[in-house]
């Protein structure tokens, strides 16, 4: 029967390892951010991993559940481009993939609140049914797990999506490589604005402004006064480092240069020499009295001399 229910215990018999198969377009989600196109966040990753984590081990159906659902982190998502009523907008052949590859997934109603009447099955769905007995066809399927179809009667026109002319996610982001050579390839015009010098002056201009508005900030003058302080006390620091290792190479280098020549006994002399001097002065300046017993030690020959040199 085509009608399948599944219960909650037949859930829980699915291998634990299909709960944590990893998300494919996660490397994407990395590369639109490193390329500054996109809004990706870590909750957006969860979600993604939250609504693919039930799936059946079927890589055709989960591979193209990821392209489907990577849709919002689409750098045209958010503008207006490429969403109806805050809902991504699929290209009809998109969707068609996503129901021809899921048909045979089993699906159960949304919880209260949710922006979708459908989900795949998870561990806290009570009933549960083939999608191709819930479903009959791939619009229905996509616009009840939560977006839109991008449909043209034959004026050309958008059917319920308004009159304003939109485009539709078909799986490849705008920002990735494949897409970023196709346009660059399409739009000469677009290389040639971007090099000409009018772009260049205003680039210059933004930058300066930027540059401008940064400097009237009092917080940043402020981090400068800090930061040169900081500076200037690592410079002073270095130079004292510096200025102390030159002067004890320069002591090292005079010791070697006495050592060489033997002047370390005239460095003895001239050191004793002072002493000698002071021992003069001592005995110079202590008087006629100390002159007086000073008088004795002298020989009476060397008394003698004067009278003789008188005579």
């Amino acid at each position: 029967m085509d009608n399948i229910l599944k219960t909650r215990e037949h859930i829980r018999s699915k291998p634990a390892k299909i709960m944590q198969q990893t998300v494919s377009c996660l490397p994407l989600m990395v590369l639109l951010m490193l390329a500054f196109r996109a809004c990706c966040y870590p909750q957006h990753t969860e979600l993604i991993k939250r609504r693919l984590g039930s799936l059946e081990d079927k890589r055709d159906c989960q591979k193209v559940s990821e392209d489907v659902l990577c849709a919002m982190c689409e750098p045209r998502f958010g503008t207006g481009e490429l969403e109806s009523r805050g809902k991504p907008i699929l290209c009809p052949q998109l969707c068609e993939k996503w129901f021809n590859a899921c048909k045979e997934e089993f699906v159960s109603a949304s919880p209260s609140g949710s922006s979708s009447a459908l989900t795949f099955c998870e561990d806290s769905s009570l009933i549960c049914s083939r999608l191709s007995a819930t479903v009959k066809d791939s619009v229905s399927f996509c616009r009840q797990m939560g977006f839109e179809i991008l449909e043209e009667d034959g004026e050309g026109s958008l059917g319920d999506l308004g009159q304003r002319k939109r485009s539709c996610f078909n799986g490849i982001p705008t920002a990735s490589f494949a897409a970023a050579a196709k346009r660059s390839e399409s739009s000469e015009s677009y290389r040639r604005r971007r090099e000409s010098p009018d772009d260049w002056l205003g680039w210059l201009r933004e930058m300066g402004l930027a540059v401008y508005d940064v400097l009237n900030r009092p917080e940043v003058w402020l981090l400068l006064i800090v930061l040169g302080f900081l500076l200037n006390q690592l410079v002073q620091q270095a130079r004292d480092i510096l200025l102390a290792y030159l002067q004890e190479e320069k002591l090292q280098r005079r010791k070697e240069i006495l050592q060489r020549y033997g002047v370390e006994e005239e460095e003895d002399e001239t050191e004793s020499s002072p002493a000698a001097d002071e021992d003069d002065n001592a005995a110079s300046s202590g008087g006629p009295e100390e002159a007086k017993k000073a008088e004795p030690l002298r020989s009476p020959s060397d008394r003698s001399k004067p009278a003789k040199e008188g005579s």
